[in-house]
């Protein structure tokens, strides 16, 4: 099934009602994601993966288009139970998800969608400040194309800071006052230079503050994004562990192939 902008689902043919949604990291190739979407699979839910490229992040609201898309796909597919694994930018993206749950004409949608995300994880998120780094690791490893590649946007969004600044802003703003109460999961490093550690500990500081139960797992010298390949046994057995703590694992099967 194809949903445009890069929106994948796989039904597991077990039939669970289960559905994790992963948001890759900027510019994210399904095979990068295979490992997650696997893992899940292999634990009884259906998947739907997708990731942005920085036309997402540069105008806003074809951000705020695709999550909107998401939320009334998922709703279509009538699960019993949400799942959220966000990676980096998909941090930015839960947030656009808040503020169209949080439009006065999408009270419907917010009513019949909240109460079934069970549980939001979220892989090293970057904050507003991370969004220039962000784009420029995504267009390459080398330094020589990341660090350019950083400059050229961190003027372009100081040159857009009244327009969509506002926006990148409200998302921010949404994400740290996260009005879904699900428990949370965050992976990230204390070496990352794209998802600050410390924005990190300000968010969760604020989810606990409001009642939101959040667990953390934190390695000291993982790079952006890389915890689960870097560590797979900690970082999916810390998963399997926090997902099973909530009742939301077993009921495994195959999985069908993707249409796309």
């Amino acid at each position: 099934m194809s949903l445009g902008m890069d929106v994948e689902y796989q039904a597991n043919r077990a039939s669970s009602k289960k559905l994790a949604i992963i948001t890759g990291w900027m510019g994210a190739k399904p095979k990068q994601l295979k490992n997650y979407n696997t893992w899940y699979h292999d634990k009884g839910f259906d998947t739907m993966q997708f990731s942005v490229g920085p036309q997402h992040v540069l105008k806003p609201e074809t951000s705020l288009a695709l999550m909107e898309v998401i939320v009334k796909e998922s709703l279509a597919l009538e699960p019993r139970i949400i799942t959220f694994h966000n990676f980096s930018v998909g941090g930015y993206l839960f947030g656009q998800m808040l503020r169209v749950l949080n439009e006065p004409q999408n009270a419907d949608l917010k009513r019949r969608f909240v109460p079934l995300v069970k549980a939001q994880v979220f892989d090293s998120p970057p904050d507003m400040e991370g969004i220039a780094a962000g784009v420029g690791a995504s267009m390459g490893a080398s330094p020589f194309i990341a660090k350019p590649v950083e400059l050229l946007i961190s003027g372009y969004l100081k040159a857009v800071e009244n327009t969509a600044g506002v926006e990148h802003r409200a998302s921010s703003d949404h994400f740290h006052g996260n009005h879904i109460g699900a428990p949370s999961m965050w992976f990230y490093s204390k070496a990352d230079p794209v998802c600050n550690y410390k924005d990190c500990l300000t968010v969760i500081g604020k989810w606990r503050a409001s009642g939101t139960e959040v667990e953390e797992v934190v390695w000291e010298d993982t790079p952006h994004i890389q915890h689960g390949r870097k560590d797979p046994e900690r970082y999916f057995g810390s998963l399997d562990t926090f997902l099973g703590k909530h009742g939301l694992l077993g009921g495994g099967a195959t999985s069908e192939g993707a249409v796309s």
